[in-house]
């Protein structure tokens, strides 16, 4: 069976995560990366991430490319969305490409994300000169439940052609799948379509034996390939690593560096309550009215309760007694980034001040 061959800008992975992962992500994506795989993804980061990364496929410094990205789920007011900025650089002196993604994400109800992505691409060919395109491409996330989720993205949707032979640039259409059966644990599948090609199968497993460390495996088809890394998480960072391997064209090596901004510093469970986030977006039953909780003792699910609560005001509130400590009195929480006059007036009657040191 003849295997896919491409041409300009075809899809690689910008995520040393993912790459781990044998390129699954679309249901996951909770990374600045996301507008590379899943911009609806965007949605899901609790505060401003920036990302750089670099790989050098099959050991070819002429292969060589990297890609840094930036994301932020508190730039636009009100809780209106996020945004990100995403760019890759592929190849060396004599052809190069570029990439430029500009997305957005908004969310409905904490269960259903939606995003897009605006793509620039610029080709550069030695003594033959230079091409651009633009790019549409569009993304959903659905949570099933706290620990299912779908996800689907479209890449290329706008049918763009480069250059004065109007080459056609790549589509592709994915629909991923993750799934935790504990909280240390998920399983990631993925199948991606190019009209053009066979349907391709990636997989992937990711495994935390303890709050620092993620160890991943991964396996894809079209080409066959399998894959491995680790990720190791300090305070607000996270480092990670992957190694994919072509049974023709030998290894691959991956390494990125994540960076979220506004953690508290010296804070060894920062990724354990980002993973508290994501189950957390399913909150129980809203409170009635009547009903109060202790702001000063309120957990993640606690605040997710409140009516007009939203995912990123409640993960702010948290920051910010942890850096401040306990609130004194309610209408502080108009200090707090991301809570609106609006919102403020909509949650303040269901929270109470308890005892605090």
């Amino acid at each position: 069976m003849p295997k896919p061959l491409y041409g300009a800008f075809e899809r690689l992975d910008v995520s040393a995560r993912a790459g781990a992962l044998g390129g699954a992500f679309v249901a996951l994506g909770n990374s600045s990366f996301g507008g590379f795989y899943n911009p609806a993804s965007l949605e899901l980061l609790p505060s401003r991430e920036v990302g750089v990364f670099y790989s050098q496929p099959y050991g070819m410094s002429e292969l060589s490319y990297f890609a840094f990205s930036f994301a932020d789920p508190g730039f636009l007011p009100n809780s209106l969305g996020s945004l990100g900025l995403s760019v890759k650089r592929y190849g060396f002196e004599l052809y190069n490409e570029k990439t430029v993604a500009a997305s957005y994400a908004g969310a409905f109800e904490r269960v259903f994300f939606y995003g897009f992505s605006l793509n620039y691409h610029h080709l550069s060919i030695k003594n033959y000169g230079s091409a651009a395109a633009f790019g549409l491409s569009l993304g959903t996330l659905f949570l099933v439940s706290p620990e299912f989720s779908l996800g689907f993205s479209g890449f290329n949707l706008n049918r763009p052609t480069i250059g004065k032979t109007s080459e056609a640039l790549p589509q592709s259409y994915i629909l991923g799948m993750a799934y935790r059966p504990d909280g240390n644990l998920r399983i990631l599948i993925d199948f991606e379509k190019d009209p053009r090609f066979a349907l391709m199968l990636k997989s992937g497993v990711e495994y935390e034996p303890v709050e620092a460390i993620s160890l991943r495996a991964g396996f894809s088809t079209e080409p066959k390939k399998m894959s491995g890394g680790i990720g190791i998480h300090y305070g607000a960072m996270d480092i990670d690593y992957a190694l994919a391997a072509h049974s023709d064209l030998g290894l691959t090596h991956q390494v990125a560096l994540m960076v979220h901004f506004g953690a508290p510093e010296n804070e060894p469970v920062f990724q354990a309550k980002l993973l508290a986030f994501e189950t957390a977006w399913y909150r129980s039953e809203s409170l009635k009215s009547g009903e109060v909780i202790d702001l000063n003792r309120a957990s993640a699910s606690d605040l997710l309760r409140v009516p007009g609560m939203s995912r990123r005001a409640a993960f702010n509130i948290l920051r910010y007694r942890e850096a401040y400590g306990a609130f004194l009195t309610i209408s502080e929480l108009e200090n707090v980034r991301g809570i609106s006059p609006g919102m403020y007036e909509k949650i303040k009657d269901y929270l109470i001040i308890g005892e605090h040191e």
